[in-house]
C-alpha cells in the first residue's frame, strides 16, 4: 500500500487517504489498521502491534502520501476529493457507492483495506436499543419486525448500507448481483464490531484523542496510545 500511495501521489494528487478528524469517523476509520496490525481490542491499545499501526498511518502522512487535510476530512470530504480528483484512495463505505458513480467520470474498484498480518474491517453505521423507560413490549415487537429479512433487505438497500443478517446478504440478490455493491461482502466476512462498551463515546474520544497526537507530532504514537489506554482503563474499573 505505501509503495502504491508513493506511486500515485503527485502534486495535485494525494495517493491515499482516510477520515483522521476527531469524531467517530476516525475510529472508525483506524480501527482496521490495529486488528491487521494483530491488535486484539480497544483495551489493548498500548501493545506493540497496535503502536505499529498508528505508526504505519503517522508514516504516510510524514512521507506527504496523506494530505494534513485528514486532520479534518469526513468520510464526506474523502469523497469529494475522490470524485474530484485529488485522491487516489481513500478509505470509505458503501453508502458512498451511488454517490461516486453519479458523480466520477472515471472507473474504480473496491478491495480489502491493505493487510500487515491479516485482512481486517470494522462494521459501521448505528445500533438500535430499547430504553427501559419506555415502552419495552411495543419496542421489541417494533425492533423483531424491522430486523427481519423483508424489512432488513429494504431498510439495507434504501440507506446504502449493509444488511445487519447475513442470510439477508448472501441470499438476495442485490447484493450478489449489484457491481461494486457484491465486493464490500467478503470484507463483510472480516469486519468487527467495535467495542461493545457502555462507555463507548468516551472510550472513542481517546482513541480519537491519540489519533491526532500522533499525527500532528504531538506525541509519539507509542505514548499517544499509552495515555488513551490509561484513560479507557479508568472508563472500564
Amino acid at each position: 500500500m505505501e509503495e502504491a500511495a508513493n506511486k500515485l501521489t503527485t502534486d495535485t494528487v494525494k495517493g491515499f487517504g482516510l477520515s483522521a478528524v476527531k469524531s467517530e469517523e476516525s475510529t472508525f476509520q483506524f480501527y482496521p489498521f490495529i486488528y491487521s496490525a494483530g491488535g486484539a481490542s480497544y483495551k489493548e491499545l498500548e501493545t506493540p502491534e497496535a503502536i505499529k499501526s498508528f505508526e504505519f498511518i503517522d508514516g504516510l502522512l510524514e512521507e506527504g502520501y496523506m494530505s494534513q487535510d485528514v486532520l479534518t476530512a469526513t468520510q464526506d470530504d474523502l469523497t469529494r476529493m475522490f470524485v474530484e480528483g485529488d485522491l487516489a484512495m481513500m478509505v470509505n463505505g458503501p453508502w458512498m457507492i451511488d454517490r461516486i458513480s453519479e458523480s466520477a467520470d472515471f472507473e474504480y474498484g473496491i478491495t480489502y483495506i491493505p493487510k500487515d498480518q491479516e485482512f481486517a474491517s470494522v462494521t459501521g453505521g448505528d445500533n438500535v436499543s430499547i430504553t427501559k423507560d419506555g415502552n419495552v413490549d411495543a419496542a421489541w415487537e417494533f425492533m423483531k419486525w424491522l430486523l427481519a429479512p423483508e424489512q432488513n433487505e429494504k431498510f439495507a438497500m434504501d440507506t446504502g448500507y449493509y444488511p445487519t443478517r447475513t442470510d439477508v446478504l448472501h441470499e438476495a440478490e442485490y447484493w450478489k448481483n449489484e457491481e461494486l455493491v457484491k465486493e464490500f461482502i467478503p470484507i463483510m466476512e472480516v469486519a468487527e464490531a467495535r467495542g461493545p462498551s457502555a462507555n463507548w463515546p468516551k472510550v472513542s474520544e481517546a482513541i480519537q484523542l491519540a489519533i491526532q497526537e500522533t499525527l500532528t507530532d504531538t506525541k509519539t504514537a507509542e505514548q499517544a496510545l499509552t495515555d488513551a489506554a490509561a484513560k479507557i482503563k479508568e472508563l472500564e474499573e
